[in-house]
């Protein structure tokens, strides 16, 4: 989980690749969904960039995954 937040962060702050940077975010949170700073990130990247749907589907995915129901 920790290299897959390490990528999207790089992708987020430094190469401004917002749509990869969440994938990657998502990624490290499917492997740790308990893993603040992956969620932080998504959060953040997706605020930023005022994608409100994309951001909505973060907060069910992690809902679904700390309650094991992710599909």
């Amino acid at each position: 989980a920790q290299y897959y937040n390490t990528a999207a962060s790089i992708g987020h702050h430094e190469l401004g690749r917002i749509d990869e940077a969440t994938e990657y975010y998502e990624q490290a949170l499917e492997h740790s969904p308990l893993y603040a700073k992956a969620f932080d990130g998504a959060v953040s990247s997706l605020t930023n960039k005022a994608e409100w749907q994309k951001l909505e589907g973060v907060y069910r995915n992690q809902i679904a995954r700390v309650h094991g129901t992710a599909t």
